[in-house]
């Protein structure tokens, strides 16, 4: 098992302790102690019969938080590496001094945090801008896949002959279809955002998580007439 998984088990296994020494207890105050136990682990160490677990718990979220630090580093080198400027590639500062930019022309992110890339001189404001305008338009929802999802996919896509290019991603009728690699970086690069948000099925994807937020362009699938009754010939085997 990964250590992902494992700390949803552990998770699992704290919400189950907590109902077991709390008994009692209205269901509220058991999820809010089961929130808190899960947001600060170390400060119910105290709490004898869920120690073990918690202690689990914190040392698997420390070494899932540092491979999604790493990961999400490498998915940022290979943003800059698309990109078909080279005066653009690298990250420059953000209007406000906040964060740091980056695009490649289909993607664009903003991230408080970022280290190991060149830092530009020059900045960019109106591409910076485009991630506030698709923030503000942005007006439904769609559940982003995993990481290991988008792998697995993938994988399967380049096994069956189609080119790394030519994989994409979709959600369906009226939603955008995305580059399935560059999902992958997007999703790898916010690894806590769940949902990323729209407008129109030709209009940007919005992701938003704790260390920033950032765009993604989708592809005309008429331009791919063959993907779309691809894509569902794939969903109907699957269902």
């Amino acid at each position: 098992m990964t250590d992902t998984e494992l700390l949803e088990l552990s998770g699992i296994a704290i919400r189950h302790g907590v109902l077991t020494v709390y008994e009692g207890r209205s269901d509220a105050d058991m999820q809010r102690l089961v929130d808190k136990m899960l947001n600060d682990p170390a400060a119910y160490y105290t709490v004898a019969p869920l120690y073990p677990v918690l202690r689990i718990y914190a040392e698997l979220r420390e070494r899932v938080a540092a491979k999604s630090c790493g990961s999400a580093i490498q998915a940022v080198k290979r943003l800059i590496r698309t990109c078909a400027r080279n005066d653009m590639r690298g990250v420059w500062k953000s209007a406000d001094g906040s964060a740091w930019c980056c695009c490649d022309g289909q993607r664009e992110v903003r991230l408080k945090n970022v280290s190991g890339v060149p830092v530009l001189e020059q900045s960019f404001p109106n591409l910076e801008a485009q991630i506030d305008g698709c923030a503000k338009a942005a007006s439904k929802s769609l559940r982003l896949p995993t990481a290991a999802e988008l792998k697995t996919y993938i994988a399967a896509e380049k096994a069956a002959g189609i080119k790394p290019d030519s994989i994409l991603y979709w959600w369906g009728s009226d939603t955008p279809a995305v580059n399935a690699s560059f999902l992958l970086d997007m999703v790898t690069i916010f690894p806590d955002c769940k949902e990323a948000r729209y407008r129109t099925e030709l209009s940007p994807l919005y992701f938003c998580g704790d260390n920033g937020d950032g765009i993604l362009l989708p592809v005309r699938r008429a331009k791919c007439p063959e993907f779309e009754s691809r894509w569902n010939e794939l969903h109907k085997s699957a269902g």
